[in-house]
């Protein structure tokens, strides 16, 4: 079934008029009179909806039900990641969402990308949009969400996290930390996944994030790309903390 994110309140029996993207959206995925799509309000609630009508700007569904609520993982998973070149932003971001990652933290870093600070405000929506794309494809009802670019060094500001975890630094300076074994998980409620850009990480901010308790992931001997970093760490997290069942 087709979705499509509506931030609105919505209910049984209720006639929608979507704003013209979503129809333009509905006629790029070749939606037709009579056919039933999904809405979402990225609050974890999504409806089962009927198109009664669907002009070239305008269309007219009706919200038949709404559906039974999806659980979401308890634990909450976060991903901050070292601005890379545009492509692959948007597929680690993409990916995060599909993997059940609920906040995403850009940052810069000595060796990362760095956004014009006119265009940062456009290049935040066109991430969101990104967000509700991956949340449309994949299932996902709660909307994660994604901050603008902060510096490395303020990440550690946010101190709720019991779970906090770097990869992607150099292999002389890792501290070759491992998951405890004897945690599992226990006690664990926000965790946070810290990835390096291109060229890694420098001494200096893996021993900073080291300072702050962040623990080195270490997946291999093999050298990752930024965007294959992220999707093997968070993949990683999600089946340590037991999010996902095997």
């Amino acid at each position: 079934m087709k979705r499509f994110y509506l931030n609105a309140a919505l209910k049984p029996d209720e006639i929608v008029n979507p704003p013209a993207e979503i129809v333009r959206h509905m006629h790029a995925l070749r939606v037709r009179t009579g056919e039933l799509v999904e809405f979402f309000d990225g609050k974890n609630r999504s409806y089962q909806s009927e198109v009664l009508n669907l002009e070239r700007r305008n269309a007219a569904l009706k919200i038949n039900r709404e559906n039974p609520v999806i659980p979401v993982p308890k634990i909450v998973i976060s991903l901050a990641i070292a601005v890379v070149a545009n492509d692959k932003m948007d597929l680690i971001i993409g990916k995060a969402v599909e993997l059940g990652v609920r906040h995403i933290i850009p940052v810069y870093s000595e060796y990362s990308g760095r956004l014009i600070e006119e265009r940062c405000a456009n290049k935040l929506a066109h991430w969101q949009n990104i967000i509700i794309s991956s949340c449309e494809q994949c299932g996902q009802n709660l909307l994660p969400t994604i901050d603008l670019p902060i510096p490395l060094n303020l990440l550690y500001d946010n101190m709720e996290y019991d779970l906090k975890v770097i990869m992607n630094v150099p292999s002389h300076a890792a501290n070759s930390i491992n998951f405890q074994k004897d945690n599992h998980g226990n006690n664990i409620n926000k965790a946070i996944l810290l990835v390096g850009p291109e060229g890694g990480f420098t001494d200096d901010e893996v021993k900073d994030a080291a300072a702050h308790n962040y623990q080195s992931l270490q997946l291999g001997n093999l050298i990752m790309r930024a965007e294959t970093a992220a999707i093997a760490g968070i993949c990683a997290i999600n089946l340590y903390l037991g999010a996902w069942k095997c």
